[in-house]
């Protein structure tokens, strides 16, 4: 009854269903340590191939679904760095001087034609993915190929626990398009609607993320930035360029370059401040989505109000675009899948295997992202030992971290098993008393971070009310995929975890999901009276999060903090 899920796109991974829950989840970047790691995960399938061996090993695999259909090289990295080495930029990019790149890749038609010639060179990719599973010995095992934004619906539906909902995907692009949207009920997907990459509001995005000096993959420091400008002295210049269209149901790139002139855009931003050009396209993406699904839910839903909607995609990393999609009039609750963008592709390719098997798969409410590998206990005392490290082993290790958070001590907590996707939620954390308004200053600065970014709280979801004006956003808030406004109790207790703009990005925590987490911040209530603190992922700057013992101790003196709890041993570093 396993099902396998393989992507080999930006942030390549595995995902192991079983009965159609996931049983484990993993990505390549935190075992090469290199972020967003593209390729075969070989790596990853090792570990999920070890975890079916030791817990499921009467269990057969039953398939492995590949995501995605057309894999040269990854669209959204290759136009945005203006790299001229990948073919698909190539041929876009003469379609473009020809004149015709809006048809054929701003039309469904063209799409189709053009995802007619790009099968064509799958032919060598499927005789290497066969070698390579002739070496992990799954050579005998049925194989599938599944488009990219339908990888992205069914991890976003299956893992929902809604029963009807409608189901969203939005990112830069994947198999031709950047959205597509299905009608979801029992189990059952019906897909309504979509649009066509080359009107890509995310494109525009992650232009302006390079245009303002950082990297791909770092749209989130364009969200945290935006907070700190005026979106009215830049946002006619979004406006102009892809506004949305209601009437053909989509954003409309305007750019006869398409979107791979990055100097173009940058002219008409040069006389802006960095803040200005982050809060106008911040801006802009929440008005334009928010459109686009009103008029989705008003041309395609008999169910007008109280929807549920589920959501997946890199765009859907945007924690503010999630709060406003959260407060529309027509939506009862959202859920984010904890791995939206690329990395989660996997959990969707093992999903789309299971419904073409003919199996019946129903949506489960997914209550906790811990789904990768653990840190063995024997390997502890020994790395501890090898790197000369001062350690004890203490009976009840959550109230000692709570009395050093307490204290004013910053503590890292690697406890059980590793989380999947981009948030780190207990397993592999930075905690940290949230009554320093300073904090985002001087911990980022220790950790190579821009020290404009907020650091999020952790709470116990019984108390969240008192901090938080949580509308319809508790099963996303879970797993920290959206922002909520504060309350005036949290911003005069908490200050160093509310945002300028009086916005935090919580994580709810029940004993049943995470006890360990819940345990410390249970304690940490009894000794201060105050029920949440900071959760900051546990890496440096441009590192995936820590993973193994080695990673684990390796990033630890390298940050320079004092106090580490892995499982039950307090590590002290004295510097």
């Amino acid at each position: 009854m396993i099902y396998l899920g393989i992507s080999e796109e930006h942030d390549a991974g595995v995902t192991a269903l079983k009965n159609g829950k996931i049983i484990f989840a993993t990505n390549e970047e935190r075992y090469t340590r290199k972020k967003f790691q593209f390729g075969f995960p070989h790596e990853s399938l090792k570990e999920t191939l070890m975890f079916l061996r030791s817990y499921h090993h009467n269990d057969p695999i039953l398939g492995i679904g590949i995501a995605s259909k057309i894999h040269i090289t990854h669209p959204e990295i290759a136009l945005v760095d203006g790299s001229v080495n990948s073919l698909s930029h190539t041929i876009m990019s003469v379609l473009n001087r020809l004149g015709l790149g809006r048809f054929v890749l701003g039309s469904h038609q063209g799409v189709a034609f053009s995802s007619f010639i790009y099968q064509k060179f799958q032919i060598n990719r499927l005789k290497r993915l066969k070698v390579i599973f002739d070496h992990y010995g799954l050579d005998k095992i049925p194989l599938s190929f599944f488009d990219h934004h339908y990888s992205h619906a069914t991890s976003a539906y299956f893992t929902s626990g809604f029963d009807q909902c409608l189901v969203v995907t939005l990112d830069g692009s994947g198999d031709g398009y950047c959205s597509k949207v299905y009608k979801c009920r029992g189990g059952k997907m019906e897909f309504i609607h979509s649009i066509p990459f080359y009107h890509s509001i995310g494109y525009y995005y992650a232009l302006v993320t390079m245009i303002l000096g950082f990297k791909p993959g770092q749209e989130g420091k364009v969200t945290g930035l935006s907070a700190f400008g005026n979106p009215s002295m830049t946002q006619k210049v979004f406006r102009e360029l892809i506004p949305y269209d209601s009437d053909e149901l989509r954003f409309d790139n305007r750019r006869k370059s398409g979107f791979f002139d990055q100097e173009e855009l940058k002219m008409r931003l040069i006389n802006f401040s960095k803040e200005d050009i982050a809060a106008g396209i911040q801006m802009h993406l929440e008005q334009t989505v928010v459109e686009y699904l009103e008029d989705i839910i008003r041309n395609y839903m008999t169910e007008k109000s109280d929807l549920d909607i589920a959501l997946a995609g890199g765009i859907f990393a945007n924690i503010l675009l999630n709060q406003k999609i959260s407060e529309m009039k027509n939506v009862s609750k959202i859920f984010v899948h904890p791995h939206m963008g690329d990395g989660g592709l996997a959990t969707g390719a093992a999903y789309a295997m299971m419904i073409e098997k003919k199996e019946v798969v129903i949506p489960y409410e997914l209550t906790s992202a811990c789904l990768a590998g653990c840190i063995k206990e024997a390997d502890i005392e020994r790395e501890l030992d090898k790197k000369g490290l001062k350690y004890e082993k203490v009976s009840h290790i959550q109230r000692a971290v709570a009395k050093l958070i307490s204290g004013g001590k910053v503590v890292v907590r690697v406890k059980g098993r590793m989380e999947y996707g981009p948030r780190a939620l207990g397993h592999r954390s930075i905690l940290y008393q949230a009554a320093d308004s300073s904090t985002d200053k001087w911990l980022n600065k220790r950790l190579n971070r821009s020290e404009f970014m907020p650091f999020a709280p952790v709470i116990l979801e019984e108390d969240a009310d008192d901090y938080f004006y949580l509308n319809g956003q508790s099963l996303a808030a879970r797993f920290m995929t959206v922002t909520c406004q504060t309350t005036e109790l949290c911003r005069r207790k908490c200050p160093g975890i509310v945002h300028i703009d009086g916005t935090a990005r919580p994580q709810l925590v029940n004993a049943a999901d995470n006890v360990d987490l819940y345990d410390i911040l249970s304690e940490y209530k009894a000794m201060t009276g105050i029920s949440l603190f900071i959760n900051t992922s546990f890496n440096m700057h441009e590192e995936p999060i820590a993973y193994n013992i080695s990673s684990v101790l390796e990033t630890f003196l390298k940050t320079g903090l004092e106090f580490i709890a892995i499982e039950n041993y307090l590590v002290h570093q004295i510097s």
